[in-house]
């Protein structure tokens, strides 16, 4: 076994020359394809084992190291390896770690809502409103702040019923309903 395959079979980072790389990051060449290869059966074990000391099971492992590699190809990212700004493995771990992030925040991102509560829209009414305002022929921007001033125009005649209300009056107060 050499050096650099112990290594990689203990979970670190073997060396890489740079002529590899830069032979990997040029597609379509026998050459290139080869090149690739090799840092991809030289860096899969390296960069398992890194997904795996973050604590994520074997199998999330398993699809984050294969994801990367899938995204390596696909980007190009090999392209972009620069020996002047330091070594292959910085440069790849790197790359990683971005990956890494990327898909955990697409993995955990919140769907509609996000787990906040939900704010009864009245879709229906919306529609039929939208539907009577078709007739206007001023700019949707016009018409944007025309509706905005409504709303609050509408808050505000609630919030004056509210306090109405809570003065103890003993009338009943009249809905005004101005956006309508």
């Amino acid at each position: 076994m050499s050096a650099s395959t112990s290594q990689a079979s203990r979970g670190g980072f073997p060396p890489t020359h740079w002529s590899v790389v830069l032979a990997a990051g040029q597609s379509g060449s026998a050459d290139g394809a080869e090149a690739l290869a090799g840092l991809c059966r030289a860096y899969w074990y390296p960069l398992y084992a890194y997904v795996r000391r973050t604590g994520r099971s074997p199998e999330d492992a398993q699809d984050l190291t294969q994801g990367f590699f899938e995204h390596l190809l696909e980007s190009r990212l090999l392209a972009s390896a620069d020996a002047a700004k330091g070594r292959f493995r910085s440069f790849l771990r790197q790359c990683f770690r971005n990956f890494m992030a990327a898909e955990h925040a697409r993995a955990t991102c919140q769907k509609r809502g996000g787990g906040q509560p939900i704010l009864s829209l009245d879709v229906v009414g919306a529609e039929a409103r939208f539907g009577c305002e078709m007739a206007d022929t001023r700019s949707p921007e016009v018409v944007y702040e025309r509706n905005w001033a409504l709303v609050v125009l509408d808050e505000a005649m609630l919030e004056v019923q509210r306090e109405f209300a809570y003065s103890g009056a003993n009338r009943t107060p009249i809905p005004i309903q101005i956006g309508q």
